[in-house]
């Protein structure tokens, strides 16, 4: 074989076949590339798209939420928290002063409980600032699984994380237990499962109770 046939072989095949740096066949290129505003999400794990801002999974639809509207204008924004590994959110800091320099008014502070979005609770306080707390994490330390972020259940000014044993596995033999102030779970093949209170005659209401022998059952209470 001459020397031009060897080098026009050598080119044919390096031109032929793929080089290191190509995408291996069959993976798709940006697999792991961060959502963009409206796609289609399947996971709850919110991300950070960058120091102020993070994709929120909501109802199956990526969105983004830009920190500085989610904590102005009474709390100052300290950009997007990675808390754990399931939990990511925008953080809020302090109170800004916003006081009323001509009348010497003091600013409006935010209210003592106030739900951020779905699944985060803001507690704050005059002395020592605002906490943010996920409720999956809070639900979860006490063995049941978040039903989310609720305002309004007490008075207008409250809000809380809704926490259920429904769905959470149950240790084998164990006794009702009240998920609620009208709902009683019953540990069922190791897993609880939630049986509303019902039928009181007026006007008593159903509501499930602990009684004296720490067994909690539904019953019938003053409904007037």
């Amino acid at each position: 074989m001459s020397l031009v046939n060897r080098g026009t072989i050598a080119l044919l095949v390096s031109v032929a076949l793929p080089g290191c740096d190509d995408p291996a066949p069959g993976t798709t290129p940006g697999q792991d590339e961060v959502p963009t505003n409206g796609d289609r999400c399947a996971t709850r794990r919110d991300r950070c798209l960058d120091d102020g801002n993070v994709m929120v999974c909501e109802e199956g639809v990526w969105r983004l939420q830009d920190c500085e509207d989610y904590c102005l204008p009474n709390l100052e924004p300290l950009g997007c928290v990675v808390v754990s590994s399931d939990a990511t959110h925008c953080e809020c800091g302090d109170p800004i002063d916003q006081g009323d320099a001509t009348t010497g008014s003091d600013p409006p502070g935010p209210p003592p409980q106030s739900c951020l979005d779905a699944r985060t609770l803001r507690q704050c306080s005059g002395t020592d600032g605002c906490v943010v707390v996920v409720c999956d994490e809070l639900c979860a330390a006490a063995g049941q699984q978040s039903a989310g972020c609720y305002e309004g259940l007490e008075h207008e000014d409250s809000a809380t994380c809704m926490c259920t044993f429904g769905g959470t596995p149950c240790p084998q033999p164990a006794g009702p237990r009240c998920d609620g102030n009208d709902t009683l779970a019953v540990c069922v093949e190791g897993e609880w499962r939630l049986r509303a209170c019902v039928d009181c005659p007026e006007p008593a209401v159903p509501a499930c109770r602990l009684g004296d022998d720490g067994t909690s059952a539904c019953v019938c209470v003053d409904g007037s």
